[in-house]
This record gives structure tokens, sequence and C-alpha cells, in this order.
């Protein structure tokens, strides 16, 4: 779970870049973020999707897997929860785990 919280950093600046664009109340962010980033395992990919949002709270799910470029990469989902303010900074917080691959 450590490297997985590093990946977060990719995702807080995708989010972070389009909330950003939005002032006064908390911009909404539901629906699917998808990307990659590079940690332990090489390059990954990711979806961060966003199902439920009241006010600038909100919660979703992280899903990582490998990308066509590096089978071997693991995959694993969990929950995540947070909240988004009205300058657009994002906070998101690992929860349960939903698919944890081995020594996560």
């Amino acid at each position: 779970m450590r490297h997985m919280l590093s990946s977060f950093a990719a995702v807080l600046a995708m989010l972070g870049q389009s909330a950003a664009q939005a002032e006064g109340s908390a911009p909404s962010l539901t629906g699917a973020w998808s990307g990659t980033y590079v940690c332990a395992q090489g390059r990954t990919g990711l979806t961060l999707t966003i199902e439920r949002q009241t006010g600038g709270a909100f919660n979703g799910f992280f899903h990582f897997y490998p990308p066509g470029d590096n089978p071997e990469a693991e995959e694993g989902c969990f929950s995540v929860n947070g909240e988004i303010d009205a300058q657009g900074k994002v906070r998101v917080r690992a929860g349960r785990w939903i698919t944890q691959p081995p020594n996560y």
C-alpha cells in the first residue's frame, strides 16, 4: 500500500489541474479519471472512479492494473474518500482493499 499512496501524487496533479479551472464552490469530480504512473513495479495503469460527491466530499475506487507495455504489473483495487476545497485542492485517502495483490 505504501507505494500505492505515492501514486496518488500523479492522480492529484491530474485532478488539481481540472479542478483549478473552477472558481467558487467545489467543482464536480464525479466520473472516471484514467492514466498511468511509475512505481516500483514500473509503468502501471490506473483508473480513479469518483462515484459520489456531496459538496466537496467524495468517495470512489482506485484501480491499478498492468498497461500493455508492462504485462507483469500487479492488479488491485481499493476504496478511496476525500474532499476538494473551493480553491481546487484535492485530498484523497486510501480505504479498504477490494482486490489486494500479494505483498501489498
